[in-house]
């Protein structure tokens, strides 16, 4: 209460989330909690939303966790990226797979940073067993950002030995040690 009295002039949700987020940090959850639910009710956003679902997913509270993803996809229209994002992360909650990604490529035609969208849509293909669609998504993640992360390839190099191409998945493995040296995701 004190909190929320003191923040009671605040614009916009921001500095509620910056409190909030220091309360998580804190390891006091009900807190953190709370100030998320607040922050979110004043200015619903991504950042807050994927706070507050992470709070309700960790404590078994996935029906709440939807119910955020779903408002903030209402509270914005179709013609924003966030709107899409949101709803694929409904879907991903429910494990409807299709619609993931069928909402990973409407947010993909609005991005200017596709590289993210593209490894989420991968592991949506995936989840379906669409392992065509799982390679292309990552062919194209790792077109974006060769050096960035092992991940790509390493998910085409499994998507490729579900279909039996095993020199394929060979061929992206070793690729993905090649452009991530550093990276230890290839070896585990």
């Amino acid at each position: 209460p004190a909190a929320i009295e003191q923040f009671r002039f605040a614009d916009s949700g921001q500095t509620i989330h910056d409190l909030a987020l220091s309360r998580r940090q804190a390891n006091r959850d009900a807190e953190a909690q709370t100030l998320f639910e607040l922050a979110f009710g004043v200015k619903p956003n991504v950042l807050t939303a994927d706070q507050l679902v992470q709070i309700y997913v960790e404590a078994g509270q996935g029906e709440r966790a939807v119910k955020v993803w779903q408002q903030l996809a209402n509270s914005m229209n179709s013609e924003e990226i966030d709107h899409w994002l949101a709803l694929a992360e409904v879907a991903a909650l429910r494990q409807d797979w299709a619609q993931t990604g069928a909402a990973l490529e409407q947010a993909l035609k609005m991005t200017d940073d596709p590289y993210p969208i593209y490894l989420r849509l991968g592991r949506a293909r995936m989840k379906q067993s669409d392992w065509m669609g799982a390679i292309d998504a990552y062919k194209q993640a790792a077109e974006l950002q060769p050096s960035s992360s092992s991940e790509p390839y390493s998910y085409a190099g499994l998507a490729s030995a579900k279909l039996g191409r095993y020199s394929d998945a060979m061929a992206w493995f070793d690729r993905g040690v090649v452009s991530t040296p550093r990276d230890p995701w290839p070896y585990i």
